[in-house]
Parts: C-alpha cells; structure tokens; sequence
C-alpha cells in the first residue's frame, strides 16, 4: 500500500539474521543485532512525530502520552516488571531435592548431577540412589565426548571400588553402564536378587547373551522387587514392540501400575492396534492432561487471551456475543483430541511418516500434520457455515475460523510448555500460535470472498480447496521450521509475508462490512495501543511465570536473552496487525511486493471523510489563481488503480467562466504527513464535474487536471 513508512529496520535484521543458518529456537539468540534495530526503530518514529510536530499549527507539548502512548505503556510495564522483581528474593538451590528441580527447569544438568551426587551421600546404601546418580553421569560424560565407553568418572569409579577388593554391586553397575557385560555378569553372580536394581542389571547382561527369556524374567522380578520401575516398563515395553510381541505389549500396558511409569502416546498405539476403543480414548486424553501444570495453563492462556481481546476489539462494525466466541475458543481447545485418531491411522495403518526426503518430509508435514490438523480446527465452522446464521459480514469468516485455530493452540501450548519449559512461550505465541491462526482464517476468507466480492464456486468445493490450501501453508510453515537446512532469513520471510497477507485480508474484510459505518472508525484510534499492549502480554507472561516458576536470576537471564528480539516481534506485529486502512468497499489485492513484506507502516492511513479541509493551490497550477478553496470530505475513491483519491464537496462551489463545479478530487501524494496532525500534506486535484464515471478518467487529461497543492485540516 502507498502509506508505509520506510522501515529500514527490518532489512537491517533480516539481513543479519541470514548469516548463518539457525534453528527456530536459536531465532532468539540473535539479541546482539536487536540493541542498534531498537534504536532504529526509535529514531524513525520519533523523527516522523517531531518533523509532524514541528509543521503543525497546532503547537502542544511533545512529548505526550496521546503521541508515544506505546512507549510510555512499555516504560510503566518495564517499571512494573522490575519492582516485583527486586522485592522478590533470591533463590539459591541448596538442598538436593532443589538442585534437581532447578536443574531439570533450567536444562543444567550440572545442577541435577550435583542434587543426585548429594542424595547419594546422604543414602549410600540405596541402589537405586546409586544406579541413578552413575546412569545420568554416563549419559551426561557420553554426551560431551560422543564415545560410549568414554566417562572418566566411571572409569575412576570402578577402579576405587577394585582397589577396596569389594562393592560387587557398586562393580556390577559401573560395568553394566559402560558395556562391559562379561564383567559385569561376574560381579551378579553373588548378589541378591531380592535387591533392588539387581535383576535390572542381570537382565542386563541376559539381553547381552541373547537370553530373552531371562532378560523378561529379570526385568518382571525387578518390578516386582519395587526396583527401578520408571526404568523398566520403557524397557520391557520397547523390546515387546521390537520383538512383535503384541499380546505380552497389551497385558504391559493396560496393568494398573503403567500410568505411572509409561508414556501415554506408546499406550495409545497399542490400544489402536487391538481396537480397545475405550482405553484408547482414556489414554489419548490422558496424553494431554498428563502435561497440565499450573505455569504451562497460565502460559497458555495468556497467549489465548492476547489474541482474542485483538480480534474481540476489530470486530467493530457488528459485535459477536460473547457466548459464541467463549463457545467456538472451547471447541478449539478440545479439537487437538480428534487429531489423534487421524494421524494414528496414517502411522500405524498406512505407516506414513517422515523420512530422510526433504520432498517426503515435505509431503508428511502438508498431510500428515496440516492437513489433519486444519481439518478438526474448521470442523466448527463447518458447522457455523450451513447450519445457522451466524455469518453475517465478511469478517465473521476470518474471526470464527481464527477462534478454533486459537483454541487449538491452547492446548497444544498446554504440552509444549511442559516438555520444554518457561523458554519457548514467547517462540510459540509469535510464531507458532499467529501461524495456526493465518492457515485456518485463509479459508474463512477464501468463503467471504466468494460470497461478499465474486462467486467463485459453491461453498462445498471451495471449503475443500480451502483446506488443501490452509494444509499446503500449515506443512510449508513446520517443514521450514524443523527441517534444519535452510537460513533463518528464508522461514522470516515466509512468516512476515504470511503475517502481511492476513493484515490485508482483515483489512479487506472490515471493509466490506455491510455493517461498515465511518461513525465508528473512531472508536480503533487506540487499537495499535491495543495491539501492543496484547503482544506484550506475552512477553511479561514468559518473565513472570519463569520467576515465580523457577527463580529470579533464571528468569532476569531468559529475560535479557529474549528481550531484544521480543521487543523487535512486538513492534513488527504491532505495525502489521495494528495499522489499517479503512475504506469502504475496496479489496486490497494480497500478492505482496517486497516493499509492503519488509516495511510496515508506522502510521494508520487515516480516515479523513467527513473531515473539513482547505485546499492551496500552486501559483504555477494549470488553471491560475483562484485562491483557497474550502471543504468536506465526503468519499474516498479509486481512480486509475489507486485508492488515496478523495471526493470533496466544495462551500462555496468553484466558478469557472461557465461551469460550477460543486465537488473536486484530490489525491493525497505524501505519505509521511495527516491531515489529523493539522499539517500541510502534498497533494493534486483535479476539477471533474461530478456526473463523470470516476473509474475510466484520465488524471492527466489536461481540461481537467488542476495541478499540485497543498491539504490541511481546517473549520468551514
């Protein structure tokens, strides 16, 4: 569009950030490149309001809260945020219990070493102690060192106990761990398999010696024995699966002690395969409810709620209730559980999954993952669509089918957050969230299009090109997103683009309303407040649940990470989704150019009918002196392609020798000056009688073409 402002900023990250190719996660990284991007972003707009500022008539103090309103609401959370902050109190982890819990919510896995190494010490008798604390070092020394019998700590284990000439189970353990089975079965010979951990160790070295019977026997006389439990059952049901042994796979899983050792999602396969339809619902609902937790629902819904209150306020024209929106947010939250069902057919049935083919992995994640997932989120709006009258406006498409895609991520926000923790809240409710919503609202708008604009094809066939589509931009997005071959500047691209073009299309929506009232538009000139205020709610609720969830010198750590790049995202998505040009009846075409992808506008494109103006002509214009003329806007108009003409009804009429012209138009060429500021604003008018079709003149016909002059606000 011709009103955006020249953000440099943009290009200035984009580029940085295609350096090197980088992970989705790492995106947030890059906070090196976001302290001058900050900066930028700050002189451009301060710079547009004070040049604004300075032309104005109107001299006010500068720096008020109507003008950098944004900026004084992110100073006050800023504030907010760091008073709970400094009265909170450091939290130091001491005890073992607290240095596991702190290092499995921090990823330090120093900090879990140490809590283990000190429950050892305070039990060192316990075998399963023991076996914990050596079997997380292994994994740990292995990792760093990429050898599978490299753990120095180990090694030097086992040659304290050999030369103390005892600790057979201590012995047998440390050789389990480091594969030296033959050893280790030396060293088991004389334990007691009433022990625990013991039989796990012989199993062990059974597997090794290809005895399965015994393997089998030892692990289930280690359960019995209370032993290592969360241990076992993967074990046992891992080689049940390997070695095809269904039935034995079934009796595991569907015992009472499984909830608790045994992940849900290995349950369901099981219960899908024998057709236990019962325990097959019971465990896919548990797969989701097992990763509830206070800090991840919290998380959750404060993404929900950032979104919703940005939708609820551009409904404008015509309301929805809130019944309806609280009803299909509620479907949405409970849609994720018909995925299930889908992708286990295509798994299991068809063993469609991903492979080492970027072409195969592409088509898994169009048709495995979006196509599935679009399916259950439109399954409401399907509903909405032929079974009432609910749709009454264009938007209506773009807000119901925005709402289930919401409330599809809320729940799977719900598990993502509790596998990885505070770290990814603001990833997933940039990215991931806004995306679902962008895939599901095409179809929505594709319907509104067809109905309100031109009748493409009936609603059925276009419902189903629709979903193919919302699939083919759903398994583009996550194929760009995991599959780890491609540089950050390509998935940013596609992201800001999609973002663009879903602006354009709530735009093109709103104004197509049949409800569309210029009496109203008022009521958005906070919305970009809104808009800012919603997406910092995400970044707060990330700080503030890793506070109180994990402690406050974690949380200051994530916080100055993900500030920067947090801070960038708000203002992008902010400029994007909360800067519209209203015009009534006009559909924005939505193929973007590079210049609307990488520069947002800064500014609304205002809405100046109704306004009062005075128009100046230039002494050098075509048609001579004819001094000022005075005004009212009445309509904007699309004359030759472009939509920044405007119809103004002239008080007192012009007079030209024989002809008195009642309404001019007039384009408004400058783009970085409003009319609202009470500034001087480029321009061109043309003198056309009014009972011309606007749509086929010819600006530059030179009986008409008035020339260059000046716009300002004014009082008739």
């Amino acid at each position: 569009m011709k009103f955006r402002k020249q953000g440099w900023w943009l290009l200035i990250v984009l580029i940085c950030s295609s350096c090197k190719p980088i992970t989705y996660v790492q995106f947030f990284d890059i906070s090196k490149f976001a302290i001058p991007i900050v900066a930028l972003i700050a002189y451009f707009s301060i710079r547009t309001k004070y040049n604004r500022f300075v032309k104005s008539d109107v001299q006010k103090a500068f720096f008020t809260f109507s003008r950098f309103k944004v900026l004084f609401v992110a100073i006050g959370l800023f504030i907010v945020s760091a008073g709970i902050t400094f009265l909170l109190p450091n939290f130091h982890p001491s005890t073992q219990k607290e240095l596991i819990q702190y290092g499995e919510r921090t990823d330090k896995e120093e900090l879990v070493l140490e809590g283990l190494r000190l429950n050892l010490f305070e039990h060192p008798n316990d075998n399963i102690a023991f076996y914990t604390y050596y079997s997380r070092v292994y994994k740990y020394e292995v990792g760093l060192s990429q050898n599978e019998q490299n753990s120095a700590t180990i090694i030097n284990a086992i040659r304290e106990y050999k030369a103390a000439e005892g600790g057979y189970f201590e012995l047998a353990c440390l050789n389990t761990l480091i594969h030296e089975y033959d050893k280790a079965a030396f060293y088991t010979i004389t334990l007691d398999e009433k022990e625990p951990v013991v039989c796990f160790l012989k199993a062990q070295v059974a597997l090794y010696k290809g005895d399965s019977i015994g393997f089998v026997s030892h692990l289930i006389t280690e359960m019995e024995n209370e032993g290592l439990k969360a241990e076992v059952y993967p074990i046992l049901a891992s080689y049940f699966s390997s070695s095809q042994q269904n039935d034995f796979l079934y009796d595991l899983v569907k015992s009472d002690t499984f909830l608790n050792y045994l992940d849900f999602s290995l349950a369901g396969r099981v219960y899908y395969t024998h057709g236990d339809v019962y325990r097959y619902v019971f465990s896919t609902v548990m797969h989701v409810i097992n990763h509830v937790s206070v800090f991840s629902v919290f998380g959750a819904f404060a993404i929900l709620l950032a979104y919703v209150l940005f939708l609820r306020q551009l409904d404008l024209f015509n309301k929805e209730s809130w019944f309806w929106v609280v009803l299909m947010i509620g479907y949405g939250v409970v849609s994720p559980f018909f995925v299930f069902p889908f992708s286990n057919f295509l798994e299991y049935s068809m063993s469609f999954n991903a492979n080492d083919s970027l072409v195969g992995n592409f088509i898994f994640y169009v048709f495995r993952v979006g196509l599935i997932e679009e399916y259950v989120k439109l399954f409401p709006f399907i509903f909405f669509l032929f079974f009432t009258k609910k749709l009454k406006e264009p938007y209506d498409y773009m807000f119901y089918t925005a709402l289930s895609a919401f409330g599809f991520a809320f729940t799977e926000n719900l598990i993502y957050f509790s596998n990885h923790g505070t770290t990814i809240i603001q990833t997933r409710g940039f990215f991931s969230v806004l995306g679902h919503a962008v895939f599901t609202s095409s179809v929505g708008y594709l319907l509104a299009y067809s109905r309100f604009k031109k009748k493409l094809l009936p609603a059925p066939i276009l419902l189903i090109i629709g979903l193919f589509l919302a699939a083919i931009l759903h398994g583009l997005f996550d194929f760009l997103l995991k599959e780890n071959v491609f540089a950050l500047l390509l998935f940013l691209v596609y992201f800001l683009t999609l973002v663009h073009v879903w602006s354009v299309m709530l735009n093109n929506c709103m104004n197509n309303s049949s409800y569309f009232d210029h009496k109203k538009l008022p009521q958005l000139k906070q919305f970009h407040l809104w808009a800012t205020v919603a997406l910092l709610l995400i970044v707060c609720s990330q700080f503030f649940l890793t506070l109180f969830y994990v402690g406050k010198e974690y949380a200051i750590e994530l916080f100055m990470g993900a500030f920067y790049p947090g801070i960038y995202m708000v203002l992008f998505l902010s400029n994007t989704l909360g800067r519209f040009d209203f015009f009534k009846g006009y559909w924005e075409g939505l193929l973007p150019n590079t210049r609307e992808v990488l520069f947002p506008r800064t500014a609304n494109t205002n809405e100046y009918v109704g306004l009062c103006v005075a128009i100046e002509l230039s002494p050098k214009a075509p048609i001579g002196e004819i001094g000022t003329l005075m005004g009212r806007i009445v309509e904007r108009k699309i004359v030759n392609h472009s939509p920044f003409w405007y119809l103004v009804e002239l008080s007192p009429p012009l007079k030209l020798e024989e002809i008195v012209l009642n309404k001019v138009l007039v384009e408004i060429e400058d783009d970085t000056n409003s009319l609202v500021d009470g500034v001087k604003v480029d321009s061109q008018i043309c003198l056309l009688p009014i009972e011309l079709d606007y749509s086929k003149i010819k600006i530059k016909e030179k009986l008409w073409y008035g020339g260059e002059c000046s716009l300002f606000k004014t009082e008739l």
